[in-house]
């Protein structure tokens, strides 16, 4: 476990291995380092109350590359979070892939939670069929985009504040119909 009121700072990528769990205790505080840093989860993330962000004094969208979920990856939970100021893609250019979170081939509960200013997506899912419940998504490029995804599902997502396009959504089908969503 991290301990609350720490930051923990990540230079490089940070690779949760299959089967292992981090839990973050609330008030722990994740700065990455520079845009070639991350997270990369095979295992399990849980996630309380906490901040992910850059290191950087004067930080911009893109400061760091992202939270991967890979396939491997189960039963992680992200409630009452901030991720902001990723979505760098490994120091590449901006890539409609790139996310402060990513979530490919797995699935992750995503709630009550802000992603703000990622370079260009605050959550992308891919392949997912993941949940996202009460989160707002400001000053991203895209609040959230989902690729080839199945039985997601959308409650109470806003998309505010700046955002240039609020979703993108390509070849996917919905557990329910999300409600109270703005864009």
């Amino acid at each position: 476990n991290w301990q609350a009121n720490l930051p923990y700072i990540i230079r490089g990528f940070l690779l949760v291995f299959e089967g292992a769990t981090l839990e973050l205790e609330p008030g722990a505080r994740v700065e990455f380092y520079d845009n070639y840093s991350g997270l990369e989860v095979q295992g399990t993330l849980k996630a309380t109350d906490n901040v992910f962000t850059s290191f950087q004094e004067e930080p911009y969208p893109g400061s760091w590359d992202k939270i991967s979920f890979k396939e491997t990856s189960k039963g992680s939970v992200l409630d009452n979070i901030v991720v902001q100021y990723g979505g760098c893609g490994y120091g590449k250019p901006c890539s409609p892939n790139m996310a402060g979170i990513r979530v490919e081939n797995s699935s992750v509960d995503i709630k009550n939670s802000v992603f703000e200013k990622n370079q260009y997506a605050g959550v992308a899912l891919i392949n997912s069929s993941s949940v996202i419940d009460n989160c707002q998504f400001i000053d991203n490029n895209k609040g959230w985009t989902l690729t080839n995804f199945m039985n997601v599902i959308l409650d109470t997502v806003s998309t505010i504040s700046s955002t240039s396009n609020g979703y993108e959504l390509t070849n996917g089908s919905f557990c329910n119909s999300y409600s109270n969503a703005s864009v």
